[in-house]
């Protein structure tokens, strides 16, 4: 392999090693997640039964609610709280995701009104994260969260909103394989590869790394 190519698989592996990049989330079961980058929460479990989510390193977007008994009138009602969206950055170490349980309907009243969670590393350090309601009508469980969360990410007040290209949810996209180019000397088919990648987006520019390292010649 010559030096020029061998300098660009280290840095293709390197790239790749970059998007590749998988660390967890936990939380508490009352945490129920339901969209991780515009895709069902549930194919991202660890384990089912088990509250861990694997999630990319980059930027992430998560959806969920909570659900808790509390008590009201002296007897114990399920709470469930409105849809959450939280936009954090997750490095290579473990995330933990979760909030002060209540004990009744006003203290969760109170908590809809000014929720309050809190996100920590391995070293129990805190993380920054953006957090805001996903305001929506209808029941629950006949809504359609994933089209709701695009609406909202289109919004230009979307205080945790994300664009496609800022999440690292690489393999939810279709893969990009480069055509071959034929008829012109090797000059230009250099100048036309260079320009081509200069106008994908940052996302295709690593799904090519990712099929380059894969299919470089010796």
């Amino acid at each position: 392999m010559k030096p020029l190519y061998k300098f660009l698989a280290v840095g293709l592996m390197f790239g790749a090693v970059s998007v590749n990049a998988e660390t967890t989330l936990s939380f508490q079961s009352e945490i129920q997640p339901l969209i991780l980058n515009s895709a069902d929460a549930e194919d991202a479990m660890v384990e089912s039964g088990h509250n861990r989510l694997l999630v990319e390193a980059g930027t992430n977007q998560l959806l969920f609610r909570v659900g808790q008994l509390v008590s009201e009138d002296a007897k114990h009602r399920k709470y469930n709280s409105p849809a959450f969206i939280i936009r954090f950055e997750a490095a290579d170490t473990p995330l933990e995701l979760s909030y002060p349980k209540m004990r009744t309907i006003a203290e969760a009243k109170a908590f809809e009104k000014s929720p309050s969670f809190s996100l920590v590393n391995e070293g129990n350090r805190p993380v920054d994260f953006t957090i805001d309601t996903l305001r929506a009508g209808g029941l629950q469980n006949l809504r359609d969260y994933q089209n709701e969360l695009a609406a909202y990410n289109k919004r230009a007040d979307a205080i945790a909103a994300v664009t496609p290209t800022s999440t690292s949810t690489i393999k939810h996209s279709s893969s990009i394989e480069p055509q071959p180019v034929t008829g012109v000397n090797s000059s230009s088919r250099m100048n036309i590869l260079q320009a081509s990648f200069s106008g994908l987006s940052a996302q295709e520019q690593q799904q090519f790394m990712l099929w380059a390292m894969k299919n470089l010649k010796e």
